[in-house]
């Protein structure tokens, strides 16, 4: 040996649970070998070979940096980073490499190139760790995380398996750090972030090594509490010692070897295995196990950590009744105590789960919860999987926040019980692809799964599509009844949590909770126990909060929890230099009724939350109504972010979202100053700028020029073509751009021909909305003004240019409609182009001649039919389609015209027409959804009710967001066009839903609670009498306007 290792025993014993950061230099490389007499190079071994291939030889006295810029210069940077890579790529991995892969680490950094680290891995089958190589901000830092044994590996420098990517160039020295920065700043956050809260251990470095010096520099604003570091390197000294302590940095003199073997001999292998040993409370998942087959160790830590085994006689914490009224209910310490109060819908899901038991159900089966933010969804949920672990021997499971649908760990879990496995899931639109991807797995395996979900409607209805054919159930939690309400007033009264209503009277209490409940129900039930004064209890809790860096913390955690995401622990310890063993040990009871910790498997790490999301909003919103504390507050945050980590780059982009800051910020510099900080964290140029343009776009003192140099900026950035979403904004600027005062008319037709290229681009993908609503409303910017200049021109050039740019409206709107028939945003630019035909006074003179110049012209037609008929001249608008029809015989969008001609003029009387021009108005398969759905609507009204039940059928099962297959509409009207009002009896009612037998139809109609007001539906049951009006949907009929 070389050298005497010395570790701090509280080191040592940190590495030993794997809770420490393995940093690498050349030094490490050093005594590794290859083929053809290869070997480690220091930073001079390498300037000197640069110099021989590339310099004569000449050179050898400057800097490694200063020779690597003069090879660029030579040859250029592709020969010389490939002629480095050929120099490290054929290395072997030494004895002390493969030690590295016995230990369990936090992380592994390096500024080597070479792929000795990576052999070493591969080598060792008994490797306790799979590692994730991350080399440049774009690569998947979040799959690393997602693998419960994933080893992050940063290599800072690059990488030899990339020596032709010039955009992410091999670094020679620390000193290119600021030249080659771009897109490996969040690498280097993640070193500064995971510094403050892990020992980290430098080898490889010799003592005035710059690598080693810069990186220490970037990491020297860390706090005290900061863990101590440690240096190996052969020339350590006392003197240097000494230095190296007052910086907390525990230095000896030793090699990567002598490392490596101080590790092997002082954490025996009995404690490396016990760095990755479960808690001893482990869940008795083998109770469930039939054989005497035992799990995996790898299925045991997914049980103990992130699908949660729930169980009869399941220990639980205590859970204080005013906290989980006040939102703290993650817990499972509530349910014992039976602080919810009863629900219907809660017998409802237990009933559903238990008819996917029957001999007769589907191997799998989805049933959806759906109710509004706050509703008491993960209570009810919670209760559900409580209750059927008690009353039944049967393996119920709960994924944790933050936890992964792993498929492999579930199919082990199906084979070893060999039973149904039952999995609660609390946010089915964040893990919808992880809920597709196990169930399309376990229909082909075979494994009988049940998943219960959770949903918030309005995000369902948005994001549901791709969903919609696997759920098997669908059930909506509602707002309280008015016994419920009873119920809740009466528990909290029991529990002392009534606040500000303990000195009401029973019915006054009721009757003031019911008015707070107009708003979601945890707010209601902090605004029926703070009192009317919620915002300023809030700010008071706050105010009292000691010491000062607690209110600093809970500030921070509010800041970005009202987004809605967890706020990690390694985030908040770099913003604010608490570390999460502080919040553990110093901070935790100051906060524990304001703020909760958990631990996130998804990030690795503990998060953060405040009771709610809404509270959180208060509170940032009371403490800082100034804009300029404000914007310094979102800049602090903004600026330690890493969106390398799905929550921070939610956080993100809620920050810099140009709606949210033209809200915050009358003063532009303000919101300058956070996109700033975005940039300096490392979210991408390309999405800086893109988001600097909306923010001009969209603010009221706004420079358009300035957004355009925005867009501009950002597709220069952008690595190989520009994104869809950088693109679409680019449309908007130059929309804009085309409609500023003083503009030449040569510039503002070519920037709405640039817009109307790049649109046309994005419709091509049929999958978003916005590129069609952007190109109709470009288009009818340009309609307005022709149809201003119509005089100007000859009547047939006006008649002409108005008739195509209508057209050309007309057809993208139409288009649009088809894929996205509940679109507000197309909606109302329909409703612009409807209104702007209608009451402008050219708009039917123009139509009118160019039909009669071309009745061959469907287009024409079918616009100039639609005028008459708003005029309510059908007989006008009839013969018009019956011209054009004559001539396009064939034609779907006539025929569909011409069908809803006739039913606007009488759709009794023309029944037997309006179905067969129906019928001729789609293809069985095409996308012409709408005209199907008349067709079914009017089969069920007036034909054949089997075929309307069957083309229904297929409607629903479209991959449409579930808001639009639910979308009620065309309603039955009389020969007036007033809806039509029909009565019925209720025959059935659910917790969200009725049945009403209506004689007319002689079918039983589906009516939703939210078509009631709330007083008829609280005392609507079966055998009500109801009166309501008639429509449909892509399911089918359906009843609104509900009264008794």
């Amino acid at each position: 040996m070389t050298g005497t290792i010395k570790l701090a025993d509280a080191t040592l014993e940190r590495l030993a649970k794997g809770d420490g950061i393995l940093f690498l230099g050349a030094g490490a490389s050093h005594a590794a070998t290859g083929p053809g007499g290869l070997k480690g190079l220091s930073s001079n071994d390498l300037r000197d070979l640069l110099c021989n291939k590339f310099l004569t030889g000449e050179k050898k006295d400057k800097q490694l940096a200063y020779v690597g810029d003069l090879v660029k210069s030579a040859v250029g940077i592709l020969e010389m980073q490939r002629y480095v890579c050929d120099l490290f790529r054929g290395l072997t991995p030494t004895p002390a490499h493969l030690l590295v892969p016995k230990f369990k680490w936090k992380a592994i950094f390096t500024t080597n190139y070479d792929l000795l680290v990576e052999k070493a891995y591969e080598a060792k089958a008994d490797r306790v760790q799979n590692l994730g190589k991350i080399i440049c901000d774009d690569d998947d830092f979040q799959a690393v995380l997602k693998d419960s044994k994933g080893l992050p590996f940063v290599k800072l420098h690059g990488c030899v398996t990339r020596d032709s990517d010039t955009h992410l160039p091999l670094i020679l020295s620390s000193w290119e750090y600021h030249k080659f920065r771009e897109r490996r700043t969040r690498l280097f956050g993640l070193l500064k972030e995971w510094g403050h809260d892990f020992p980290i251990v430098f080898c490889g470095y010799e003592i005035a090594d710059e690598n080693v010096r810069e990186i220490l520099f970037e990491l020297s604003d860390s706090t005290v509490s900061r863990p101590r570091y440690v240096l190996i390197s052969p020339s350590i000294q006392d003197v240097d010692m000494r230095m190296w302590a007052e910086r907390r940095v525990d230095a000896s003199a030793g090699t990567f070897d002598d490392l490596m073997s101080h590790l092997d001999n002082q954490i025996d292998d009995r404690r490396k295995v016990l760095a990755f040993a479960r808690p001893k409370t482990a869940a008795p998942i083998s109770r469930f196990i039939p054989s005497h087959d035992q799990p995996s160790e790898a299925l045991s830590r997914y049980v103990d950590e992130e699908l949660l085994l729930i169980y009869k006689g399941m220990p639980t914490t205590h859970t204080v009744a005013k906290d989980f009224y006040q939102g703290l209910s993650d817990s499972w310490g509530w349910l014992p105590l039976e602080l919810d109060i009863p629900r219907a819908i809660t017998d409802e899901l237990a009933f559903e789960w238990s008819e996917t038991r029957q001999p007769t159900a589907p191997l799998t089966s989805l049933i959806l919860l759906q109710g509004y933010a706050g509703s008491g969804k993960s209570v009810a949920l919670r209760r559900v999987a409580w209750n059927i672990a008690q009353v039944g021997d049967t393996p119920v499971f709960y994924l944790r926040d933050g936890g992964t649908l792993r498929t492999e760990e579930i199919g082990e879990l199906f084979k070893l019980l060999g039973e149904q496995i039952t999995i609660f899931v609390d946010d089915l639109v964040l893990y919808a692809s992880e809920v597709r991807s196990l169930l399309r797995h376990a229909k082909k395996q075979l494994w009988k799964i049940c998943i219960i979900a959770a949903a918030r409607i309005n995000e369902w209805n948005v994001e549901g599509g791709d969903l919609v054919p696997q759920i098997t159930k669908e059930l909506e939690l509602l707002d309280l009844s008015d016994s419920e309400i009873r119920l809740l007033v009466d528990k909290l009264r029991g529990h002392r949590s009534l606040g500000y209503l303990e000195k009401m009277t029973p019915e006054d209490a009721f009757n003031y909770f019911k008015k707070s409940l107009e708003h979601q129900l945890l707010v209601g039930l902090h605004q029926a126990t703070f009192g009317p004064d919620l915002e300023d209890i809030l700010l008071r809790e706050y105010t009292n909060i000691v010491p000062r860096i607690a209110q600093t913390l809970y500030l921070d955690i509010c800041t970005l929890h009202r987004f809605g995401v967890p706020v990690r622990a390694g985030l908040i310890s770099r913003v604010t230099g608490v570390s999460f063993e502080d919040f553990r040990t110093r901070l935790l009871k100051p906060l524990e009724h304001v703020v909760r910790a958990a631990h996130y498997a998804k990030a690795a790490d503990y998060v953060y939350r405040t009771r709610h999301q809404d509270i959180a909003e208060i509170v940032f919103r009371k403490v800082l109504s100034d804009p300029p504390a404000k914007s310094e507050q979102l800049a602090r945050i903004v600026s330690c972010l890493n969106v390398s980590y799905t929550t921070d780059r939610t956080a993100m982009l809620a920050i810099i979202g140009s709606r949210a800051l033209v809200d915050s910020f009358p003063d532009r510099t303000m919101g300058y100053r956070i996109l700033d900080a975005a940039r300096l964290s490392g979210l991408d140029q390309e999405s800086v700028e893109q988001h600097r343009a909306l923010f001009e776009i969209h603010h009221p003192t706004g420079d358009i020029r300035a957004a355009f140099s925005a867009i501009e900026r950002a597709i220069a950035a952008a690595e190989h073509k520009p994104n869809r979403t950088t693109l679409h904004v680019k449309a908007l600027v130059l929309r804009k751009l085309a409609g500023l005062p003083g503009i030449s008319q040569v510039e503002k037709e070519k920037r709405r021909h640039e817009a109307a290229v790049i649109l046309n681009r994005l419709m091509a993908d049929k999958r978003d909305p916005h590129p069609f609503h952007v190109k109709a409303e470009l288009l009818l910017d340009e309609l307005v003004e022709k149809l201003e200049d119509a005089g100007v021109f000859g009547d047939e050039a006006a008649s002409r240019q108005v008739t195509d740019l209508v057209r050309d409206v007309e057809s993208t709107l139409q288009q649009a409609l088809q894929l996205f028939p509940a679109d507000t945003y197309l909606a109302t630019a329909a409703s612009r182009l409807a209104g702007l035909l209608e009451n402008h006074p050219k708009a039917l003179v123009i139509l009118d001649l160019a039909f009669k110049r071309n009745q061959q012209n469907t287009f024409i037609a079918i616009r100039l039919a639609r005028q008459h008929s708003k005029r309510k001249d059908f007989g006008a608008s009839i013969a018009v389609l019956r011209k054009a029809l004559a001539l396009n015989s064939n034609n779907r969008d006539v025929h569909y015209a011409l069908a809803h001609a006739l039913q606007s003029e009488g759709e009794q009387k023309n029944q037997e027409e309006i179905g067969q021009h129906l019928r001729k108005s789609f293809t069985d398969g095409d996308s012409r959804y709408d005209a199907r759905f008349f067709f079914a609507r009017h089969q069920y009204i007036f034909g054949d009710r089997s075929l309307a039940r069957k083309e229904f059928s297929l409607l629903a099962r479209l991959p449409l967001p579930p808001g639009e297959l639910n979308h009620v509409r065309a309603l039955v009207r009389d020969i007036n066009g007033e809806p039509v009002t029909y009565s019925g009896r209720v025959t059935s009612k659910q917790d969200a839903y009725c049945f009403a037998r209506c004689e007319d139809f002689g079918d039983d109609i589906f009516i939703h609670a939210s078509k009631f007001d709330r007083a008829t539906w609280a005392v609507t049951k079966p055998g009500s009498t109801l009166t309501f009006k008639v429509g449909f949907c892509f399911r089918g009929i359906r009843g609104v306007d509900a009264t008794a």
